[in-house]
């Protein structure tokens, strides 16, 4: 989806290619000897369907485009305020010592916290391998515990989850058994992909069995805890075998129709119906690294893991912007940067007065 302005005419409208194959939007970068600068736009299967959004104003675009693709999920308030972030914790041999510390770090500096994110250090098992619902009791010997010294301290949790199962998994078989994996093409054989730190298969959000069992383990592994929010992560479905084949909702379709875009859309979805089905009364709050169109009615986003210096900065704030353009405005960035070094004063300073 993208939006073209005309300023001689004072006209906008909008595009929306409703394709969820592989796709690419060339806005003008390639050029020619001999005709002036022009866009492309490809898909590699599916049908050429679009819309064509006339505004003649950006903002009624973009209120044409939400209700085309749905209006944005009314957040929880406290997922609007800061939400505290940080790998080293559930890294810690002594995790759970480590979480503690945060809460009270943040007494000591006089900083408002609503929610911290926990991230996948708590499943890491003893090969040192990410196993998703899966508690690392070593680290955390006493998950119940660890989420209600937070909630002591009225700060919300949201536990990291990922949409792929590593062939080591506990629980690998008996998905494989129920046939809720990306399968390959020849045997219909769990479709194999290099993932984090080992070798595993995603899941088939597509299937009903596969979006059933994700929502099980979200209440059993996690709400069951008190844990409060849902954290999306890695979902971008890096398959490189173009002919894996998912459930298509029983019609059995190759992954570059019915994969890469709209399996994290449905992973958000079970998310969130997840936490509804458990608290009714209680607005969701579902966090995504990846999405298509649609995704605001689950869920929120941030823009990924970006490097700790003044360029992320400077195009992060576009990419923000282009969000909120694009019917999703409750959007973060990693304040200070993910990588790189650890940002000079001034630098974080500004990062976060763009978060606010």
């Amino acid at each position: 989806f993208y939006i073209t302005l005309l300023p001689e005419k004072n006209i906008a409208y909008g595009l929306l290619y409703d394709n969820l194959s592989t796709s690419t939007f060339d806005m003008g970068s390639e050029h020619h000897n001999f005709l002036p600068p022009y866009r492309y736009y490809t898909a590699e299967d599916g049908d050429l369907d679009y819309y064509l959004i006339y505004g003649p104003t950006i903002k009624e675009v973009v209120e044409k485009y939400a209700f085309l693709t749905g209006y944005p999920v009314l957040p929880p308030r406290w997922s609007l305020g800061y939400l505290g972030s940080a790998m080293h914790y559930t890294e810690a041999d002594n995790a759970q010592d480590e979480l503690a510390r945060f809460p009270q770090l943040l007494k000591e500096h006089d900083i408002p916290c609503d929610m911290f994110h926990l991230s996948s250090g708590y499943t890491t098992g003893d090969d040192g391998k990410r196993y998703v619902f899966e508690w690392n009791e070593n680290r955390i010997p006493e998950p119940k515990k660890m989420v209600d010294s937070f909630h002591t301290d009225s700060i919300k949790l949201t536990a990291n989850v990922k949409p792929c199962l590593l062939s080591s998994h506990p629980r690998f078989d008996e998905v494989k058994q129920f046939g809720g994996f990306v399968k390959n093409e020849d045997k219909g054989d769990p479709q194999i992909d290099r993932f984090w730190d080992g070798d595993g298969a995603h899941l088939d959000f597509t299937n009903e069995k596969t979006y059933k069992w994700w929502q099980n383990n979200i209440k059993k592994s996690l709400l069951d805890f008190g844990v409060d929010a849902i954290w999306n992560d890695n979902n971008e479905y890096a398959i490189w075998n173009d002919r894996a084949r998912v459930e298509g909702f029983q019609k059995n379709e190759d992954i570059s129709l019915y994969g890469r875009a709209l399996q994290p859309l449905l992973m958000a979805r079970a998310s969130f119906e997840a936490l509804l089905e458990r608290d009714p009364d209680r607005r969701p709050c579902v966090i995504t690294r990846s999405a298509a169109p649609g995704i605001q009615k689950y869920a929120q986003t941030w823009t990924g893991d970006n490097d700790s210096n003044w360029h992320t900065l400077k195009f992060n704030i576009p990419m923000g912007l282009g969000l909120s353009l694009s019917g999703m405005p409750n959007i973060g960035h990693d304040v200070g940067g993910f990588f790189g070094e650890k940002p000079d004063p001034e630098l974080f300073v500004r990062w976060i007065q763009n978060g606010i």
